[in-house]
């Protein structure tokens, strides 16, 4: 009789684990899932801000240039609405500097409350100028 009620007792304690863990695991899995997604934003507009600034070592002229060389760098959505800044001349005289940022919208729920839903990824490459000058 009593191995009867044991074995009722154990059929919810499965039940109520699943329930408890649960939630826990997909968040787990959509906060990866976000982890991706600033990995693949931050590795496009890296290499967007460093076909930039290569761009603009070479013709540092028109920073509009610059900054369309940029935005059409990448087959990426992200880049072509990336906040593109370029200094010319850089911290250096004789170089260039070109910053791109992204705010990339969070979709885990309480750790995008946490930093106001959106985490902005961003990068600057500063470059020699090889030829011409700063305008």
């Amino acid at each position: 009789m009593k191995t009867r009620s044991r074995r009722r007792g154990e059929r919810g304690q499965g039940l109520l684990e699943l329930a408890l863990v649960t939630p826990l695991l997909l968040l787990l899995c959509m906060s990866i899932v976000d982890l991706g997604r600033l990995l693949f934003v931050y590795v496009a507009i890296e290499e967007a801000a460093q076909e930039g600034a290569l761009y603009g070592a070479n013709v540092p002229g028109v920073e509009m240039d610059i900054i369309d060389r940029v935005k059409s760098s990448s087959l990426a959505p992200e880049v072509a609405d990336a906040d593109v800044d370029v200094a010319c001349p850089g911290p250096v005289a004789g170089t260039i500097r070109v910053e791109v940022t992204y705010p990339v919208p969070l979709i885990t729920p309480f750790v995008g409350q946490l930093f106001g839903g959106t985490w902005t990824v961003g990068t600057d490459v500063i470059a020699n100028i090889v030829s011409g000058s700063c305008p």
